[in-house]
This record gives structure tokens, C-alpha cells and sequence, in this order.
């Protein structure tokens, strides 16, 4: 028996006097600064390429660094968080190398190290990300409720930077992305690490983490629809604003588009609690790649670019739905001493790069509008077909207790 317990005592405060360690306010202001962070660092990062003289070739590969990076560092991450039973102090790590990779790609212009910095930044946020995520499913506050400050603050960071951008000089929103992760790093700090409580004399091996994931068939086949599904998304996330340019958007209302699908997010994350207590989360699952396959199927159509935005919300739930799913999906399926591998092998790098790569081919086999609808009827296949396996997901016996408070729970080995 593994036993791990979150005393909830610690996270009340004093009456309100003052912050306390473990309160909400760490838990919800280190995921404000660390989307707020990533927003300053990523949203202007093509404008920025093309004012180093890079061409547009050499912009792509600088860009696509992040899902060749993030195969390696995610997994890795995770993996020594389970070594040594710690991913508040690895993600402590983490933050501290994509701060110094940061300030060395606003540094250089060369290309090789654009590529470099770039790809090690993004891959180290990449990593941070899961292991925040980890720290956040704990308890005493429901993950929804912490995650929505994320996307309120990458919206605000989003229209932040392209400001500094034009306001001061080109590197100015790379320092405010150091400062900014700095200061995530202190609420870091303030939260409680999700360490479990082994006997003394059993240590947390790799070849035993990765039996028992790559044993874990149930987990397995989650992994294949949840890659299959990101892959589909990060990659239709890159394309979207040129398919608005394509069907003619105006590039006011491409703009505008990031800002109201991170807006879109908050009221989904705000019901996404409570709604996984009430269903399971197959149904979800199921519900998630519905929207999606009718979205893409709908874009694939070529709808008038203005009923584009005001479906803005469509995108928020889709993809919201199956990311905290997601977040349900492991805490049942794996033990609690091997959840930072299993989140790493969620890594979605390499399949956006082969959906990107295939994008980019089909768009020089049949350039123009053409393209794009045939690409959408392939991204609505695929989501179809996560939809499909969805329905071979056993409904099971769930761990018990509610979802917040999950990881605060006893867990018995072979369950």
C-alpha cells in the first residue's frame, strides 16, 4: 500500500490575514505567469524570426525545433520526477533552464542557435508544464478552477507582447518572458510537492517505471487516441490563421481569433470540475471529438470567416474537455508513484511534426483554398477515428473519492 495524504489544514490561510503557503493564490498565480510566460515568449516569435532576416524556410525549421525538443526533454522530466519523487524541484529546474535558454535566444542572431535556444526553451517549458499540471490535480482546489487563470493570462500576454514588440526594441518581450517565469517560479516554490511515501528500502527504478507503463495496456491505448487527437490539433492550430487568410479573413479578424479561442477557455474550465464527477470520463472523451470532428468537418466547407469566429467556443471545447480528461484519465489508470513518466509520454511532439509535415506536402501537391478543404477533411478522419476509439475505452471501476482530490487519496498496488 501506497499511502499519500494531503492535509487540508495547511492550504486554509489564517482568516484571510495574510498568503499562506499551499493557497490557492500560489496554485492559481503560477499558472497565470507560466501562460502568461509562454505567451511572451511564443506569440511573436515568426514576427521576430523575419526581423533577424531569416527566410521563410529558415523561420519553419527554427519553429519546428519545439516538437523535435519536446520528444526528448518532456519525457525525460517526468522521468527523473519519479526517480527522485519530486516534480515541484524539477519543475523548479526546468524553469530556471528555459529562463537561461530564453535570454541566450534573444541574445544570438545566428541560425543554428536561434534553432538551438528556441528548441531547448520550448522544450523545457514543454516539460514544466505536465509537472505544474501534476502539482495543480492536487489537492485542495479542482483543477479547472486553477487552470482558467492560464488562458486569461496567455490572451493578455498574447496582446502584451506585440506591444513591447512596437514599443520598445525586438528582445524586450523576451526579458519581461524571464521576469515574468521568474516570478512563477517563486509561487512555485509556495505549493506543496506531490512526493508519495515509499518504504525506505524501495527506490523508484527506470526499468520498473517503464514495465509498468508499457504493460499498462488500458494506458497505452489512451496514449494513441490523446496523440493521435493533439497531433490533429497542434497542427490545425499552426494552419488556421493562413486557411483564414486563404478564405478570406481579414487580417484584423485573424488576429482577433487567439484572443477569443484563450477567452473561450475560461468558462469551460470553470464547469470542467463538476462535470467530471458527474460523468465519466469516456463520455467526455466521446463528447470532445464530436465537436471537433464536426468543427474541422464544418471549416472543411468553407463557411463565411465571421460564423468562423463566432464559433470561436467550439475549439475551447473540444480541446479543454480533452485535456482535463486527460488529467482524470491517468490518475485512474496509472499508480501514483509513476504519474510524471506517464504525463511525459504525452508528449505530442513528434506527431504534429509528421501531420505538419504531410500538411505542408498536400499544400504543394494542390496549392490555394483547394488544399486547405482537403486538409480539414483529413483533420475531421482522424478526429473521427479518436471518436471511434473512444468507445473502447472500459468504463471500469473508478478510484474512489472525487477528482480534486484524487491524488490526496490512498492507493493500493494492483487495484
Amino acid at each position: 500500500m501506497i499511502k499519500y495524504l494531503c492535509p487540508r489544514s495547511e492550504a486554509r490561510g489564517n482568516g484571510g490575514k495574510n498568503v499562506q503557503k499551499n493557497s490557492y493564490f500560489y496554485y492559481a498565480a503560477a499558472n497565470a505567469l507560466f501562460y502568461f510566460s509562454r505567451a511572451m515568449f511564443a506569440s511573436m516569435i515568426t514576427v521576430y524570426l523575419a526581423g533577424e532576416s531569416l527566410s521563410t524556410s529558415e523561420i519553419s525549421l527554427v519553429t519546428s525545433a519545439f516538437s523535435l525538443f519536446a520528444i526528448v526533454t518532456q519525457p525525460i522530466c517526468n522521468l527523473i520526477a519519479d526517480k527522485i519523487q519530486s516534480p515541484k524541484i524539477v519543475s523548479i529546474g526546468c524553469g530556471v533552464l528555459a529562463i537561461c535558454t530564453g535570454i541566450a535566444f534573444a541574445s544570438t542572431h545566428a541560425f543554428f542557435l536561434l534553432f538551438l535556444f528556441n528548441g531547448l526553451t520550448q522544450g523545457f517549458l514543454n516539460g514544466l508544464v505536465i509537472l505544474t499540471d501534476r502539482l495543480a490535480t492536487a489537492c485542495p482546489y479542482g483543477y479547472g478552477s486553477i487552470r482558467l487563470w492560464g488562458s486569461v493570462a496567455y490572451a493578455i500576454g498574447a496582446q502584451v507582447s506585440g506591444m513591447i514588440y512596437e514599443i520598445l526594441f525586438p528582445q524586450a518581450h523576451y526579458f519581461v518572458f524571464a521576469l515574468s517565469l521568474l516570478a512563477m517560479l517563486f509561487c512555485l516554490y509556495q505549493m506543496r510537492d506531490q512526493k508519495t511515501s515509499l518504504p525506505k528500502k524501495e527506490k523508484t527504478q527506470t526499468k520498473t517505471i517503464f514495465k509498468h507503463l508499457f504493460t499498462n495496456k488500458a494506458f497505452l491505448y489512451f496514449v494513441l487516441i490523446y496523440c493521435l487527437y493533439q497531433g490533429v490539433a497542434t497542427s490545425q492550430g499552426i494552419s488556421f490563421p493562413l486557411y483564414m487568410q486563404e478564405n478570406g479573413a481579414s487580417t484584423a479578424l485573424v488576429g482577433t481569433a487567439p484572443l477569443l479561442f484563450s477567452l473561450a477557455d475560461i468558462p469551460v474550465y470553470l464547469i470542467t470540475d463538476r462535470l467530471l464527477a458527474r460523468f465519466h470520463y469516456r463520455s467526455i472523451l466521446i463528447f470532445a471529438c464530436l465537436i471537433a470532428t464536426f468543427r474541422f468537418g464544418w471549416y472543411a466547407l468553407l463557411p463565411d470567416p465571421q460564423w468562423i469566429l463566432y464559433g470561436f467556443f467550439l475549439q475551447s471545447i473540444s480541446n479543454t474537455f480533452i485535456l482535463i480528461a486527460s488529467v482524470k484519465v491517468i490518475l485512474n489508470l496509472v499508480e501514483e508513484k509513476y504519474l510524471n513518466t506517464a504525463y511525459g509520454m504525452l508528449a505530442k511532439g513528434i506527431f504534429p511534426l509528421f501531420v505538419q509535415i504531410g500538411y505542408g506536402y498536400l499544400l504543394e501537391r494542390i496549392p490555394g483554398i483547394q488544399g486547405y478543404v482537403i486538409t480539414y477533411y483529413l483533420y475531421a478522419g482522424a478526429t473521427l477515428l479518436c471518436l471511434l476509439l473512444c468507445f473502447g475505452i472500459s468504463r471500469g471501476r473508478k478510484k474512489t473519492g472525487s477528482y480534486q482530490n484524487d491524488t490526496c487519496l490512498l492507493f493500493i498496488i494492483g487495484e
